[in-house]
């Protein structure tokens, strides 16, 4: 399996759809309608090989044999004027792989460590997920969150 396979560029696109490996759910901007189609959260998704499984990328590896990990990486930016409210991003647990170090928050750029929780879910759809659920996040370009997961593909 290559590692390309398991994120294009068509699975940003499907983030509000479910069908992809991110979901964003449940947020709205304080004393404001959000009229528009468009999120007020950028997603950035980057996914690494980990060949030995040990927590580091491993530059240069271009496909994921079984029992290598991969390593995803999302950051979370509010690109809005107003402070959002319940922001839960899940992260979809891809088919062959088993979830090996469970999602952490990694960096947080706002002023202070937003209040989150964070753990593992079963979707709508049967999908095995892990989630980070913010009560807030600041409006601003420099108001983000980074969380990180890893999973191991199975033989």
């Amino acid at each position: 399996m290559k590692a390309q396979d398991l994120f294009t560029p068509a699975v940003l696109a499907t983030l509000y759809a479910g069908g992809g490996l991110l979901m964003l759910t449940n947020t709205y901007a304080g004393n404001s309608a959000n009229s528009q189609n468009t999120s007020p959260i950028q997603i950035n998704l980057q996914q690494a090989i980990d060949e030995n499984c040990d927590g580091r990328a491993d530059e240069g590896k271009s496909q994921a044999t079984p029992n290598t990990c991969i390593i995803y990486t999302i950051t979370a930016t509010n690109l809005s004027d107003k402070r959002l409210f319940n922001i839960r991003l899940s992260g979809k647990i891809p088919p062959n792989t088993r979830l090996y170090k469970p999602l952490t928050v990694v960096d947080n750029d706002s002023t202070h460590l937003l209040s989150h929780q964070i753990g593992r879910d079963i979707n709508d759809e049967g999908i095995p997920t892990v989630y980070a659920s913010f009560d807030y996040l600041d409006s601003g370009k420099e108001h983000s969150f980074t969380v990180q997961y890893s999973v191991r593909i199975q033989q």
